[in-house]
């Protein structure tokens, strides 16, 4: 089992996040994603997806309003852990990636180096991919382009929604995450 902090903030993430800390193969000492923001008429704080499930796991939440404060980088290594994961955030820069020893490992919903960015699923979806699947890699500072590690491919149906997609593949995607631990990164 190994140690590792879990940076997220979507719907997807926040499934990765629950099925990764169910698998029991690593530890989450904390999870961190952007602060609450407010929505709707009422323009009350929300939270992420992401903080709502960390919270349902009793798992502590580290708000990250800004990738580029030093305190945050500061926060994060002293937490003792050897690799990160980065499960649908925003680009990060080198400081924020260095302030892990063994950096930062990204789960994404492609077979990279095919689809890399923002939307992967729903542009495999608009392609008319009848398959697509997920990668982790080592995060360097370009997008979508450091050391691939593992790979696992899975269908789409012909009338799947990226939602659909995205829920069904986010098992899969933990079990990836948790594979990490039998390599060497």
């Amino acid at each position: 089992m190994f140690r590792t902090i879990y940076i997220g903030a979507d719907n997807f993430s926040a499934n990765v996040l629950n099925a990764l800390v169910k698998s029991g193969r690593c530890e989450i000492v904390t999870v961190g994603t952007y602060p609450d923001i407010q929505r709707g008429r009422g323009h009350k704080y929300i939270p992420t997806p992401v903080k709502t499930t960390a919270i349902e796991l009793g798992i502590p939440v580290l708000e990250i309003p800004d990738v580029n404060d030093a305190q945050i980088h500061s926060r994060m290594a002293k937490f003792g852990v050897s690799v990160g994961i980065i499960v649908s955030f925003k680009i990060v820069p080198k400081e924020f990636l260095s302030a892990i020893p063994g950096g930062f490992v990204n789960l994404h919903p492609s077979l990279l180096p095919d689809l890399p960015g923002a939307a992967p699923v729903q542009w495999a979806i608009m392609h008319g991919y009848s398959q697509s699947g997920m990668t982790t890699f080592v995060v360097d500072e370009k997008i979508d382009a450091g050391r691939i590690l593992l790979q696992k491919k899975f269908e789409i149906g012909m009338e799947e929604t990226a939602g659909e997609v995205f829920d069904r593949i986010a098992p899969d995607g933990a079990q990836l995450l948790a594979d990490l631990s039998l390599i060497h990164i």
